[in-house]
């Protein structure tokens, strides 16, 4: 009697789920166990008393799954006894098979219809025609799934990293029909994530296409590298000009480099999209919608020639625009210079960027493009400035970057030395929410923001600052200071009969010297004193009453004289 091919099969109707298969491949491709395997085996050996009938029926497959080991393939058989090809729908999940009937697994083409053909899948751009299939057949839907991409040299289904470093998995999200998510910002559980026109999940900076008027206006995502020209600009040095991407970056997301969401009311560290490792990091902000913070709002658009902007194209965000921010370094800290901003370019000078209101309800400095500058900094804006909040003067973003308010204390970068700072914490006739103060605040005199204190070798130091003077009519602009830069206060003056000034508080100097501070006749002491200088050793006048001090007895401070 001819020995029939053995050939392991499963009944019509009793169709045995495959094993599931975890992402690392501790699955098995077999959907059926060793007992079922012996238990169904179909073999004449051995078997003399079978009919003739019996053994012509064992030359027809039975309907349902069948294991080829020597093909090392799985096929499905219909009731009639023929392998079944192209896409079918069993037992609920979708599998594909080839013309030869044989199971296909990873990146299939196929129709949306039951019976179209199907065939491996090489290519590496996807459209609707395309279907991954994990190591069990079963067609992924409604689920992601790393996988190679269909034109990798990889071509295996991926089951787990290997100690290959060159290969190249990708992140897929098939839908509900099992179509790869392509060139589209897709919700997933709360979170966002972008995919290019190929259906790779991106990463880093990632730039959306399709907001160009004189383009298609069709939304593209594209993972942005050193290598991505259109995020390039020119230096200072050469004429500097902005590709698309870096003139209108307003419409840049961060997607985290290990998970793929994309960051949202944070700040994220990297490098500045299109630059490569030699570059620092830099902080950017992402708001609530994704979108990095910078001077353009998403939706508008800055064509190649346009440098300035209206009102109307300002992010929401931004408070203050068109800056010049001049950063006091730590070596200068106690002083009134200052240098160029930190950030790119030669010509830090030329540094131009706005001050923003995050979502934490703190201030922020950033250059035009959005990266984040910190520390204290005198920020003075250009003429065409479209906002008139955060006028001239020194502010300090450094706390955490973000804008102080109130008493500091800072310390330079040379002797250690620690200065006195007061920064606005509120805006009103005379200061402005952020700014440093000039007047007098808890007892101490500031001017832009740092205290003034005596400087020479004598106990106290007159000092004289015109733009106190100019407040009011009465103001004199005048204060005593010591080395710390608390501020003498003086009582009411009076005239004695000899028709000579007295009154007020007297101070002590070194030698003879006594200073006489009185409040002004018609004022009072936040915008200065009438003060007077008594030398004990002189007769008159000059040792009684002493002598009235002005502007050109002390020592002046107008922010002039710390630019130079």
């Amino acid at each position: 009697m001819k020995r029939q091919k053995a050939r392991m099969a499963v009944a019509a109707g009793c169709f045995l789920l495959l094993c599931p298969v975890c992402v690392y491949g501790e699955g098995t491709q077999e959907p059926f166990s060793s007992a079922q395997q012996k238990e169904e085996m179909v073999s004449g050996e051995n078997d003399s008393a079978k009919s003739a009938s019996e053994e012509e029926a064992l030359t027809l497959p039975q309907a349902g799954w069948s294991y080829e080991a020597e093909g090392n393939m799985w096929q499905y058989f219909s009731r009639e006894g023929q392998a079944v090809t192209g896409r079918q729908q069993i037992d609920g999940s979708i599998y594909f098979f080839d013309n030869e009937g044989r199971m296909l697994t990873g990146w299939v083409s196929s129709g949306d219809s039951i019976g179209d053909d199907a065939e491996v899948y090489r290519s590496g751009s996807m459209d609707d025609t395309v279907y991954y299939c994990d190591t069990t057949g079963r067609m992924c839907k409604e689920q992601w799934m790393p996988a190679y991409a269909p034109d990798s040299p990889y071509f295996q289904v991926f089951s787990g990293p290997t100690e290959d470093a060159d290969e190249e998995v990708y992140w897929y999200y098939f839908d509900r029909k099992g179509n790869v998510a392509r060139n589209k910002k897709l919700e997933y559980e709360g979170s966002e994530y972008c995919f290019d026109e190929n259906g790779k999940r991106l990463s880093g900076w990632v730039y959306e296409e399709g907001h160009n008027p004189d383009g298609d206006g069709e939304r593209r995502y594209v993972e942005v590298t050193d290598e991505t020209e259109e995020a390039w600009k020119g230096d200072f040095g050469n004429g500097y000009q902005e590709n698309d991407y870096a003139h209108n970056p307003q419409y840049y997301l961060y997607c985290d480099p290990g998970s793929g969401k994309v960051s949202k009311s944070c700040w994220i560290n990297a490098k500045p999209p299109g630059k490569d490792e030699s570059e620092d990091d830099r902080s950017f902000y992402c708001g609530k919608n994704g979108y990095i913070t910078v001077q353009y709002r998403y939706g508008a658009w800055r064509e190649d020639s346009t440098w300035d902007l209206e009102a109307k194209e300002l992010n929401d965000a931004i408070v203050a625009d068109k800056v010049r921010p001049r950063k006091v370094e730590e070596e200068s800290i106690g002083t009134y210079a200052f240098k160029g901003a930190p950030g790119s370019g030669e010509d830090e000078d030329d540094i131009e960027g706005f001050i923003f209101k995050a979502e934490d309800e703190r201030y922020y400095i950033c250059e035009n493009d959005g990266a984040r500058m910190d520390g204290l900094m005198l920020v003075m804006k250009k003429e065409n400035s479209v906002l008139r909040r955060f006028p001239n003067g020194f502010y300090d973003f450094s706390d955490n970057a973000a804008m102080v308010t109130g008493p500091r204390t800072k310390t330079n970068g040379e002797g250690k030395d620690s200065f006195y700072y007061y920064f606005a914490e509120k805006s009103d006739d005379t200061n402005f929410l952020g700014r440093g103060v000039t007047g007098v605040f808890d007892g101490k005199l500031y001017y832009q923001g740092l205290a003034v204190a005596s400087a020479s070798a004598e106990r106290y130091e007159l000092v004289y600052i015109p733009e106190i003077a100019n407040r009011e009519t009465d103001a004199t602009g005048l204060f005593l200071v010591d080395a710390e830069g608390n501020v003498k206060t003086g009582s009411a003056q009076r005239v004695n009969k000899k028709g000579m000034v007295t009154g007020g508080t007297k101070y002590r100097d070194y030698g003879d010297w006594i200073y006489r501070v009185c409040k002004p006749e018609h004022g009072n002491g936040k915008n200065g004193y009438d003060i007077f200088q008594i030398d004990k050793s002189s007769d008159g006048i000059q040792g009684e009453q002493g002598v009235r001090l002005g502007a050109d007895d002390a020592a002046y401070i107008y922010l002039k004289e710390a630019e130079e």
